[in-house]
């Protein structure tokens, strides 16, 4: 097993320290051992296995737009949403929120910061409306919908608020995953075993050690060349083992060593 890159120690002791589990988990009623050890046995077994990871589209648009209908009626018409995130990166799995930023177009910038006060107006208008369920987090306006057969959750928040605690900068989402399958492959991958046995990482931080598994930075003495990578790993499973290996303290001791190998082969 090749050692931790020194870059990615802190957030590997992190997770080990604070979120230890040796709890075994089951996911839908699938044994995630059984899961791993088909996907595990070729990039296209992996290929399949992300794939089944794959959310199925984005929120409904009526829903979207009862949403931007609220924020325009607080901020003015020329706020819009725009999506970002895991979502917009092709690194979410079918258990991640939407995230959506409030916006406006340049023309149009606000003189000063959005504040809580407008946030609780537009949760309260979508409340009274009805049409979803909403309610108001430290940062991001929370958003639960229901329609027909389709549910799930959006994360709303401005990319800049005076009510933002120490700490919290809101960005635009970076392009390290901009068609670039084998990334996107091996983050969701990695998220979905860290959902399934609880180890309650951030997804951001997952996301980055992925990149960081990925670029030159991690051997300096390996000449990297983007496209003889894509060819050598163009599914990612290579890229997933490597990150899987990073987490190897928060693997279930009842873990079969027939999975451990492959994990590590």
């Amino acid at each position: 097993m090749e050692p931790v890159p020194a870059q990615l120690l802190p957030v590997v002791a992190v997770g080990a320290l604070a979120f230890y589990s040796v709890k075994w988990l089951l996911s839908g009623g699938t044994d995630l051992r059984s899961e791993l050890l088909q996907a595990l046995k070729s990039p296209g077994q992996f290929q399949q296995f992300v794939q089944g990871l794959v959310p199925q589209g984005r929120p409904p648009g009526h829903v979207v737009q009862a949403i931007l209908a609220e924020v325009q009626g607080v901020l003015g018409s020329q706020a819009y949403i725009e999506l970002q995130g895991s979502a917009w990166k092709h690194t979410n799995i079918t258990c991640s929120d939407h995230d959506y930023h409030i916006k406006w177009f340049r023309s149009a910038e606000p003189v000063s910061p959005v504040s809580r006060q407008q946030m609780v107006g537009i949760c309260w208008w979508l409340n009274l409306k009805g049409e979803v369920q909403a309610h108001m987090g430290p940062t991001a306006l929370k958003i639960d919908y229901q329609t027909g057969t389709t549910s799930g959750s959006i994360d709303v928040v401005p990319l800049n608020g005076n009510y933002f605690g120490p700490g919290v900068i809101v960005e635009p989402a970076d392009r390290d995953f901009h068609n670039n399958i084998p990334r996107q492959n091996a983050a969701r991958a990695l998220k979905y075993v860290a959902h399934v046995l609880n180890w309650r990482l951030r997804s951001y931080d997952l996301e980055r050690v992925v990149v960081g598994l990925d670029e030159p930075a991690y051997n300096p003495a390996f000449q990297w060349d983007p496209h003889a990578a894509y060819q050598q790993d163009r599914h990612g499973l290579k890229l997933f083992k490597r990150a899987m290996q990073l987490y190897f303290h928060l693997w279930p001791r009842g873990w079969p060593q027939e999975l451990k190998e492959a994990l590590e082969a």
